[in-house]
């Protein structure tokens, strides 16, 4: 994703504190990724195990984007504050 694009021209990065606050939920997403799995091996099959792993994808998609690369994925620009929307 090329960050130098007329989308994130009038987009700040996100700052440090938000961005240390993602480090800490990457970290439990994947300490939950790996409780999720090991309920899968050692429990029996319920299908809340599903919508964990699926919660926990989310989670650390979203908080990954914001640590690594500093903007939110596209479809939460509104994290950044002012975005234009008359842009098709």
């Amino acid at each position: 994703m090329k960050f130098e694009d007329d989308d994130y021209s009038e987009i700040e990065k996100l700052g440090g504190f938000i961005r240390f606050l993602c480090l800490f939920i990457f970290l439990c997403g994947v300490f939950a990724i790996f409780a999720v799995i090991a309920a899968l091996i050692f429990e029996p099959f319920h299908y809340i195990a599903i919508i964990g792993f699926a919660v926990c994808s989310i989670m650390l998609h979203v908080s990954g984007c914001i640590l690594f690369t500093g903007y939110a994925p596209s479809y939460l620009l509104f994290a950044h504050g002012k975005v234009r929307l008359d842009k098709p």
